[in-house]
């Protein structure tokens, strides 16, 4: 009814509801069957909304939701106001001013922290709350370097004398894997909030072999696991560009072909070392020490064989070391042993082969379920890559860190033990998870001299870098 009325200053309020409206109800026979000249419910929004943007003289102020209030994830501009920030110029050298308030009382972006809610606010805090700067000075004082939750805890969530009566296969690998995620999940019972990724505002474009190295071992990651489960790799690669996230044309293709390259050289090797053939899965199931253990062990040939795109790495070792050791202590027949194959250099990829003799592998075994009920029932002190560097003679600061980094990349791990350095793993002190463990020493150390011990004795001895056994 206003259209075409001038005015000094206009506001929206909650654009995102106004350029987005719900979709037509099913039993609209109108919407279902549009015809020329009936009313649009999906342009009268958005053209109402242009109306507002020509009639502002002076000032055009529009809020939507920016910030989820219950996670403060950031949530995406309705796709109107994306619309216009890229149609509008700027005016007299300054861009239109794009505001998030984080929503929350006390935050320090809200109390003159952030340059462009000073600039909207004129240097003056966005509350009407006179206590909101004597809240945020309370919280700056007490916040320094979390120290994680294994430094408050007192004991096991979990007493270890009271285990759980069985134990998959998948849950003893995901234990040493992955044992603060596995604290948290069974002996708390917390579950870490998934972050919410934004959608792209730009084209992905890789100009190298590694600008987005996630994003080529998700591509590569996902075309293995075709290939294992018996699809073809061809029809993979004709058919993936329609689902998106590839640099456009034959940048996409070019990005395409080097996973492909790479994937089938694992493949290749993986059948080089067990043989062509469907994997098969063996149901298994043993007692250790009170434990009924179980589960499905993928066979292929006469291997266990655990390929994959990640970069090599000594740790990799201890899931299939985990699948021979079941297999071994169950007494399954025409398994010669395990195979490791990850992503090399410029030499290829890189295959660890491994052996376990039948007298050695109910102590290994028994040694690899007590960390993993160590590692669900209170907060041990396993950093999975890291172990490998604390044990090794030759190890150097920068590897140390390094493993240690990506360790922590884990939201669960940065949790429950903060932000660790190096020089902290020295002085990390044992706690009940570790009680009874062999050797004296930091925690890290020793159980990290526990794992790749059980590791080494089982098999005779796993180096700490590069291929092993006759292909290598």
């Amino acid at each position: 009814p206003l259209r075409g009325v001038p005015a000094r200053i206009v506001a929206v309020v909650d654009v995102g509801a106004i350029a987005s409206p719900p979709p037509a109800d099913a039993d609209d026979l109108l919407a279902a069957s549009p015809l020329p000249g009936e009313r649009d419910p999906r342009d009268e929004p958005r053209a109402g909304l242009l109306d507002a943007v020509l009639a502002a003289r002076s000032r055009l102020i529009m809020t939507c939701d920016g910030q989820d209030v219950r996670t403060g994830a950031e949530l995406p501009l309705p796709t109107a106001v994306e619309e216009l920030l890229d149609a509008v110029p700027d005016v007299g050298g300054a861009a239109p001013l794009v505001v998030r308030h984080p929503r929350h009382l006390a935050d320090p972006r809200a109390l003159g922290g952030d340059a462009a809610l000073s600039r909207l606010t004129g240097g003056r805090p966005w509350t009407f709350q006179p206590w909101a700067h004597r809240a945020a000075q309370a919280l700056a004082s007490g916040r320094g370097a979390e120290p994680g939750l294994r430094a408050v805890a007192v004991a096991p969530s979990v007493a270890p004398s009271d285990p759980p009566t069985v134990l998959t296969l998948d849950a003893l690998r995901d234990a040493l894997a992955r044992p603060a995620r596995a604290w948290l999940r069974h002996g708390l019972g917390l579950r870490l909030p998934s972050e919410v990724e934004l959608p792209p505002r730009t084209l992905p474009v890789w100009l190298g072999r590694r600008d987005d190295g996630l994003v080529r071992w998700q591509l590569g990651d996902e075309l293995l696991r075709h290939i294992e489960s018996g699809g073809d790799a061809e029809r993979w690669l004709a058919a993936r560009p329609a689902r998106g996230g590839l640099p456009p044309g034959r940048l996409g293709r070019r990005l395409l072909d080097e996973v492909h390259e790479e994937v089938a050289a694992i493949h290749a090797a993986a059948d080089v070392a067990a043989g062509p053939g469907a994997v098969v899965s063996l149901p298994l199931a043993v007692d250790v020490g009170g434990v009924r253990l179980e589960g499905m062990l993928e066979v292929r040939g006469d291997r266990v064989v655990d390929a994959g795109v990640q970069s090599d790495h000594p740790s990799h070792v201890v899931r299939a070391w985990l699948g021979l050791l079941l297999a071994r202590v169950a007494g399954a027949e025409g398994i010669r042993g395990a195979t490791v194959v990850r992503r090399g250099g410029e030499d290829g990829p890189v295959v660890r082969h491994l052996d376990v003799a039948a007298e050695a592998a109910p102590t290994a075994l028994a040694t690899a379920v007590d960390l993993a009920l160590r590692a669900r029932s209170g907060p041990l002190a396993l950093l999975p890559r890291t172990a490998w560097r604390l044990v090794d003679p030759g190890r150097s600061e920068g590897a140390v860190a390094e493993d240690l980094a990506r360790d922590l990349r884990a939201p669960e791990a940065l949790l429950v033990h903060g932000p660790l350095t190096p020089d902290d793993l020295t002085a990390l002190a044992s706690g009940p998870a570790e009680d009874g463990l062999p050797g004296d020493g930091p925690a890290a150390h020793r159980v990290a001299a526990v794992l790749v011990g059980a590791v080494a004795a089982s098999t005779g001895g796993v180096p700490w870098s590069g291929p092993t056994g006759d292909d290598a």
